[in-house]
């Protein structure tokens, strides 16, 4: 199964705003996980951040998102001491 993922404008800004070492890392580990068979043994649901429903992690930051069918919608990529605000 395919599955590929999408960025909101807000998770587009928030991954080029990034050193390229950073945004390849965090790239690197979203690859990484849309390559799996069920992407979703990786996330993690998140309360009261709508539009995000899960959650991945890569490293200290973390990627929100809501999937519908095989698309993943990444809608913001923070630091961890800052998404939960």
């Amino acid at each position: 199964m395919l599955h590929r993922f999408l960025l909101t404008q807000k998770a587009q800004r928030d991954l080029d705003g990034m050193e390229p070492r950073t945004r390849f890392f965090i790239e690197k580990k979203l690859k990484q996980y849309l390559s799996s068979p069920d992407p979703m043994q990786f996330a993690v649901s998140v309360v009261n951040l709508p539009p995000a429903t899960h959650r991945f992690r890569a490293g200290d930051f973390r990627i929100k998102f809501f999937r519908s069918g095989n698309v993943f919608y990444l809608t913001s990529i923070e630091r961890r001491d800052k998404v939960y605000r």
